[in-house]
């Protein structure tokens, strides 16, 4: 819980503001180096291989839920999601 916001106060705060903004513009949105472009492929594929299972398993479920439950039930449980 936050109980002062004191943003904005610290006499240091534009110097980090400025670092920040150095980041972004001379790190963050720079392409990845060659070395490691493999690691952001299998990262990558990893994350859709991910995604496509829940996506399929979480479908799965939901029709399985439909078959068991009387429809308002489901409906209210799906509702919920």
């Amino acid at each position: 819980m936050e109980l002062a916001n004191v943003a904005g106060a610290s006499h240091l705060e534009p110097a980090l503001d400025a670092q920040l903004e150095s980041a972004v513009r001379n790190e963050l949105r720079e392409p990845l180096p060659t070395r490691l472009q493999a690691a952001q492929r299998d990262g990558y594929a990893d994350y859709y291989v991910t995604a496509k299972t829940t996506a399929l398993l979480a479908a799965k479920l939901w029709r399985k839920l439909e078959e068991d439950e009387p429809a308002s039930r489901a409906a209210e449980i799906l509702g919920s999601q």
